[in-house]
């Protein structure tokens, strides 16, 4: 009996050996099927967050295509405005950017020193109704020169004192 309990024993570890051996194999598989499983889950999340990332950016191109859109219109509209007030003649409520040429009293003169005319008689402005320019022109046609050149600096200095009330 000696020998079939021998024989017994062996058989039961070899079948103990092969059930381990088989745990261990169902077990690796399962662990392999686990990774795969969990390497396939990683993938499809990347997949849908570059998906996520790329609409996000679509949008974000969108959303500024139409903000420079909005500044560019936003712009045209002001240089419409600003050309429509450089056309507007003094309309009440409305500054009138470009005024009409001015003239100096006796402009620039002294530039043409070479040339020995008398400088011309310019139209006063329009804009010009103080009663000070309007002297200075009168004394301008009864006065030499040296009292034109006081009377100049007497009424710049006016000039400037009202100004600066």
């Amino acid at each position: 009996m000696c020998v079939v309990q021998k024989k017994q024993e062996l058989a039961r570890k070899v079948a103990e050996t092969e059930e381990r051996r088989k745990a261990e194999e169902q077990a690796r598989q399962q662990r392999l099927a686990d990774e795969q499983r969990r390497a396939d889950n990683n993938r499809r999340k990347q997949m849908e967050e570059a998906e996520a990332m790329k609409k996000e950016a679509a949008i974000m191109a969108k959303e500024i295509e139409k903000r420079q859109k909005e500044y560019i219109e936003k712009q045209k509209l002001k240089h419409r405005l600003e050309m429509e007030k450089l056309r507007t003649p003094g309309t009440p409520g409305r500054c009138l950017l470009v005024t009409e040429p001015t003239y100096m009293a006796d402009g620039f003169q002294h530039l043409n020193s070479d040339e020995d005319e008398e400088p011309e008689d310019r139209p006063v402005p329009n804009w010009s109704t103080s009663k000070v320019f309007i002297f200075c022109g009168e004394l301008r046609d009864s006065c030499d020169n040296k009292l034109m050149h006081v009377m100049k600096k007497v009424t710049l200095n006016l000039c400037i004192s009202t100004a600066n009330r």
